[in-house]
């Protein structure tokens, strides 16, 4: 189901990214205990969308252990408490949601809703268009 994101420990693979499925019942806590687990001791997980994806209490116990370590600008419940057990790990990077927002970022997204704009008022259909059934998987 992973392909080689996950390996048995002992793997060549320390670093974990790209985990942004839809928020949905079937997504939530897909990523928990034994799929953690199958990650290599030291390994770095970045969590940018959709915190519950991934199992909290699993990813904690990992943490704590230190384990896994983790870079994290989603949360299971936001603003994320100040007592919570992440915010006293060291081998952990909190941001706020926005972290990875930069003014490239916003430059791009304009020049994406221009170009769109454009398209539509040639009579085509915007690139970036957001249809009914589109909308039911956006959280």
């Amino acid at each position: 189901m992973w392909g080689p994101a996950f390996q048995p420990r002992g793997s060549t693979r320390d670093f974990r990214r790209g985990l942004d499925p839809c928020w949905t019942d079937e997504t939530v806590g897909m990523l928990g205990s034994y799929e953690l687990s199958l990650m290599r001791d030291g390994s770095l997980l970045v969590k940018t969308a959709r915190a519950q994806i991934v199992g909290e209490y699993a990813l904690v116990g990992e943490l704590a252990r230190g384990r896994l370590r983790a870079a994290l600008n989603v949360y299971w419940e936001e603003p994320l408490a100040v007592d919570h057990p992440l915010r006293s790990l060291p081998n952990v990077i909190l941001t706020p949601h926005g972290g990875g927002l930069t003014h490239d970022r916003f430059v791009r997204q304009g020049e994406g809703i221009v170009e769109d704009v454009k398209r539509m008022l040639r009579g085509e259909r915007p690139q970036h268009e957001v249809t009914a059934s589109i909308l039911t998987r956006m959280t």
